[in-house]
């Protein structure tokens, strides 16, 4: 079953939470900032594993890609964890440049996001 708010979308499957993205562009800060205000309720309400799909995302502002990483911190205080999927390549490449590859866990695609989880579970 997939629930939905105003910017996420979600499904539970197999003890792992998917959330995708409804927006495809993130340009504006009061944007992000919903977002981000949404993401907090998620990691409370629900915590665990998480997989976040970007893969429909073509534009994201450095307001969200900084509410991905603070959703990330929040979620690791909550005793949770966060894979991050399906990046476009544009965003990915100014992740990088930013060093955020080193504080998030990116995967190409949500099979393998949730495949690492289950590596760690072996």
């Amino acid at each position: 079953m997939v629930e939905t708010t105003k910017a996420v979308e979600w499904r539970k499957e197999d003890g792992v939470t998917v959330l995708r993205l409804i927006a495809n562009e993130v340009r504006e800060s009061e944007q992000a900032v919903a977002i981000s205000e949404e993401l907090k309720k998620i990691a409370v309400g629900i915590g665990g594993r998480m997989v976040f799909c970007l893969d429909n995302v073509r534009f994201l502002s450095s307001t969200g890609i900084s509410a991905l990483v603070s959703f990330n911190r929040l979620l690791s205080s909550l005793k949770g964890e966060l894979k991050v999927c399906g990046i476009q390549p544009m965003i990915l490449h100014v992740m990088r440049a930013a060093g955020l590859d080193e504080a998030l866990e990116i995967y190409k695609t949500e099979g393998d996001a949730r495949a690492a989880f289950k590596a760690t579970e072996a």
